[in-house]
This record gives structure tokens, sequence and C-alpha cells, in this order.
């Protein structure tokens, strides 16, 4: 590869960038932010043959953190202030915000990021397994008992 005049001038204003340019928006929840939690069973094949979603058994579950109203608005704005990325996900071309939510400053990461949603409703992650949403339930607050229902459910 040939170096030209401009990749080094590239180089040089990349490295003057602050290290908080290149970071990923991050977004903490703990017992003291989520107010309930509940996961929702989908049937998957519409989703897999759709959109890509990733299933085992044909289920895939999202899990829901409510947030207080406080850390919802704090979510919003970090949401809005995020830009879209656009990736392609298991053959489906996507817009997201790519925001990483974490537990105790450890993230906490779905089976399909992509599918990830930031809302007035709070937090909803897919995962593939229903053992992997429980696991994340009991990550973010084990005095929390998970709601159980079967598709859109997030009263």
């Amino acid at each position: 590869m040939r170096k030209t005049p401009l990749s080094g001038l590239l180089l040089l204003l990349s490295l003057a960038l602050p290290p908080s340019a290149w970071a990923q928006p991050e977004f903490p929840v703990s017992c003291e932010n989520v107010t309930g939690i509940r996961i929702m069973r989908f049937e998957s094949e519409r989703w897999e043959k759709t959109m890509g979603m990733p299933s085992e058994n044909g289920c895939f579950y999202y899990f829901n953190m409510r947030l207080n109203e406080e850390s919802t608005a704090a979510l919003i704005a970090l949401r809005n202030a995020t830009p879209h990325e656009n990736i392609s996900y298991n053959g489906w071309t996507c817009s997201y915000r790519n925001i990483r939510i974490t537990v105790n400053g450890e993230p906490l990461i779905s089976s399909a990021p992509v599918w990830n949603v930031y809302n007035g409703l709070g937090i909803l992650l897919p995962f593939v397994r229903k053992e992997d949403a429980l696991e994340a339930a009991r990550r973010v607050c084990p005095t929390l008992t998970p709601q159980f229902s079967e598709g859109w459910s997030v009263q």
C-alpha cells in the first residue's frame, strides 16, 4: 500500500482525538434504576425469515427492563444523541444505535444486539435462550422477580 501525505495527516488527526471520541455510548442499569423486569416469549418463524433474528426451538425471548422516570429520560437522551449505524446482520441490512448496556461496569450483551430497543418503555434485549434472559435478569437485579408473557406485553 502506498502512503500519501493525506494518509499521514489522517493518522495524525485520529491520534489527536480524545479516547472518548472513539468510545461506545454506555448506559448502566441496576436495582436502583430498574423498576420491573418482563421476559416475553416470541415464536420466531416470521422474525427469522424477514429479519434474521436467531432462535432456538422456534422461539426467542425479549428481556424488558422498565426504568424509573429519571433513568428513562437519561436513556432517551442518550439514544437520541447516539448516531445510527448501518450494518448487515444475518443477511439483512439495518440501521441501529449501538449503545452498550452495563451492569456493575460489565457489558450485558444480548443474542442479537442490532435488535436491542431503547425507548420510553425501557430497554428490550433479545435472547435466543430463556436461560440467558433469566441470567440477565439476575445480573441486573437479583431481588426483582421477572414477569413472563407470550408476545408483546410491556405493562
